[in-house]
């Protein structure tokens, strides 16, 4: 500009740069320093965030809510693979030293004995409702409520006979989840099961399970 800035200009434009700063609000001032505070990385960029108590417990649901319906899937093979006498596929949902207790009846450990029970029921049908769960981590525990209804062998009526509970234990093996112990408890004396299904089948039998 071809003007010779004196010591007085100096001064003067200094006292209106204190001014200006006095004049800034305390509550922009602390914005400002919060804002600052909150970059822990100049040389990164985006700043990587750490892992918030609400990212861990959606992952968990999505985990539980995973693992819930594997296990439903579970529960409805179980039921089909009975209803089929299919005890090949039906003994491969439960792990393979699981053990299988029909209070009353008898236990069937492992695969193959699982298997033989399975083959042995042809007149069954299973139903299952919704199952009370606890799952940690690999294992969990189940309860689910069982209906069965026999079917006369004839193809003309299936009649309810006796309800009772699924008392289960599971395990997350490299196939998926699995029984690893299963408890049945009936509701009825396992006797007088016995002598319903002589009833609708005209048939006498000592143990109505192990009957083809």
């Amino acid at each position: 500009m071809g003007r010779h800035i004196t010591r007085r200009d100096f001064l003067n434009g200094l006292s209106i740069g204190v001014a200006g700063t006095a004049m800034i609000s305390p509550k922009h001032t602390l914005a400002k320093a919060v804002k600052s505070a909150s970059v822990t990385s100049s040389d990164v960029y985006p700043p990587t965030l750490k892992p918030s108590r609400d990212n861990f417990m959606q992952k968990n649901e999505l985990q539980y809510l995973s693992d819930y319906v594997a296990i439903r899937q579970l529960n409805a093979k179980y039921n089909r693979y009975a209803d089929l006498a299919d005890g090949t596929s039906y003994a491969n949902l439960f792990t393979e030293d699981a053990e299988f207790n029909i209070v009353g009846e008898g236990i069937y450990v492992g695969r193959e004995q699982i298997a033989a029970r399975c083959n042995a029921t042809t007149t069954t049908v299973h139903v299952t409702t919704e199952p009370e769960l606890d799952i940690s981590g690999d294992t969990a525990q189940q309860r689910v409520r069982m209906l069965t209804a026999f079917q006369d062998g004839k193809g003309t009526r299936n009649e309810f006979v006796a309800s009772g509970w699924y008392i289960d234990e599971l395990k997350r093996t490299e196939e998926g989840w699995r029984y690893h112990r299963r408890r049945v408890e009936l509701d009825l004396d396992i006797n007088a099961l016995v002598e319903k299904k002589s009833e609708i089948m005209g048939t006498s039998t000592n143990n109505y399970f192990l009957r083809n």
